[in-house]
C-alpha cells in the first residue's frame, strides 16, 4: 500500500503509541516535577510526532524531509535523556522505564534508516 499520509508510517505510528505511554506513564510524577521533568518529557516524547509529520508536510524535497527525521532523531536521544533521569530519580518503576527506553531505542534505528533510505 503507498505511503498517502504521515500517518502511514511505520515510524510516525509507533512514535505516536510510545508518546501516549510516555503521557500516562508520567502522571504519577511528583507535583514538584510537572513543570520540569514531566513537561520535558511529555515535550521531547511528542515532538517526534509533530517533526515527522511537519517533514511529511515537505516530501516534494527529500532533503527537507530527512532534515526533520534527524531533529525527531534528537528528540528520540533527549527522551531516553528524560526516562534516564525519571528512573534515577525513582519517578517509574525500574521495568516501565526499560520498556519506554528500550521502545525508544528501536524507534531511533528505524528513524535513521528511513533517513538512510528516503528518496
Amino acid at each position: 500500500m503507498p505511503i498517502q499520509s504521515y500517518q502511514d508510517l511505520e515510524v510516525y505510528r509507533e512514535g505516536f503509541e510510545l508518546a501516549l505511554k510516555v503521557h500516562r506513564e508520567t502522571e504519577c510524577f511528583p507535583d514538584c516535577e510537572r513543570l520540569g521533568a514531566r513537561s520535558q518529557i511529555l515535550r521531547s516524547s511528542k515532538s517526534i510526532c509533530a517533526l515527522i509529520a511537519e517533514g511529511y508536510g515537505r516530501i516534494d524535497s527529500a532533503a527537507e524531509f530527512r532534515r526533520y527525521l534527524r531533529m525527531a532523531h534528537g528528540s528520540v536521544q533527549e527522551t531516553k535523556v528524560w526516562l534516564e533521569f525519571a528512573d534515577a530519580l525513582g519517578f517509574m518503576g525500574k521495568a516501565v522505564c526499560a520498556e519506554l527506553t528500550e521502545g525508544y531505542e528501536r524507534l531511533g534505528k528505524r528513524i535513521y534508516r528511513l533517513m538512510q533510505t528516503w528518496k
